[in-house]
């Protein structure tokens, strides 16, 4: 049976804005609203929280009785680790075949909403061997030689936003942990709701957003 496991990666040592998955914003822990909205979707079979901050830090206001969540702790982690690291620990640690699947919900595009992340999964589904990205639409104003916007030829321009990954575990392996490659279905997500922190100025961007937009 094909399932999907969810993976909600996060680490301390943020340089630009301190502990910035664990502060709050507009009433929770940033890295809670990915918990929030992914057990929201009952599409995912099972959701893993891993970071190198202890359960203690991170256990007020989750209830980890829900037995779709799991904590996985890590190894304090730099700045240099890839994905493809805490991705392996949570295939080895839970065992998982490769006809499983993985959603990757990161925390720091926290505006998304559980039936954003159900069809995405849902388009993936009809064909688990071509990865899902999250993205939005932008207008490049490129035209071609005639005139015609590459809109108008069915070639519009997206901008990945890194909130929603899926892929094959198969595929994840026998691409050598390329998720991109060798070519990926688009879920389009509003401009607006792909806020990616990095800055302080991110966090107080999406703690407006967030306070005007039910989640739920």
């Amino acid at each position: 049976m094909m399932s999907y496991v969810t993976i909600i990666p996060f680490r301390r040592g943020s340089k630009r804005v301190a502990d910035k998955a664990i502060r709050n914003i507009a009433g929770f822990p940033l890295f809670q609203y990915s918990v929030i909205t992914a057990l929201a979707c009952s599409i995912l079979d099972q959701i893993i929280v891993t970071t190198d901050y202890s359960l203690k830090e991170i256990q007020e206001g989750i209830s980890y009785c829900d037995e779709r969540l799991s904590y996985l702790p890590r190894d304090p982690v730099s700045d240099t680790e890839v994905a493809a690291q805490y991705i392996m620990n949570v295939i080895k640690t839970y065992n998982l075949a490769s006809s499983d699947n993985i959603v990757l919900l990161q925390p720091t595009c926290p505006i998304r909403k559980p039936e954003w992340v159900t069809n995405a999964v849902l388009m993936h589904k009809k064909n688990p061997m071509i990865n899902v990205l999250s993205a939005f639409k932008i207008d490049n104003g490129t035209y071609n030689k005639f005139g015609e916007h590459l809109d108008m030829l069915g070639l519009p321009c997206y901008v990945r936003n890194s909130s929603i990954y899926i892929f094959n575990v198969g595929k994840f392996m026998d691409t050598e942990y390329n998720i991109f490659r060798p070519k990926v279905n688009i879920y389009e997500m509003p401009k607006w709701a792909s806020i990616d922190i990095n800055y302080m100025e991110d966090l107080a961007e999406a703690e407006i957003i967030l306070k005007g937009v039910a989640i739920k």
